[in-house]
């Protein structure tokens, strides 16, 4: 399997990836993310094109302060976010 590209080289609406399952979406954001344990690590927000495909909207509950986050937008179900070794 090819490695994931670099977070740099990952480009919001323009850098297309497609999951160890197959599916393919455009990644949206690129950046640590509320929820995760992790503050520092780096994840790409996916907008599926299978619009069943994802978990929410782009939007998370934040670890340390409970409040909801938007990290981008899509469909209710259209969105992921994924470690870079996930892609």
């Amino acid at each position: 399997m090819t490695p994931p590209p670099p977070h740099h080289d990952l480009r919001p609406n323009i850098t297309r990836v497609r999951d160890s399952s197959g599916f393919v979406g455009t990644v949206v954001y690129v950046g640590p993310v509320a929820s995760a344990k992790s503050p520092t690590e780096i994840y790409a927000g996916i907008s599926w094109d299978d619009k069943t495909r994802g978990k929410h909207d782009g939007s998370v509950l934040c670890r340390t302060t409970n409040a909801i986050v938007r990290h981008f937008k899509c469909g209710p179900t259209q969105g992921s976010f994924l470690r870079l070794s996930k892609l």
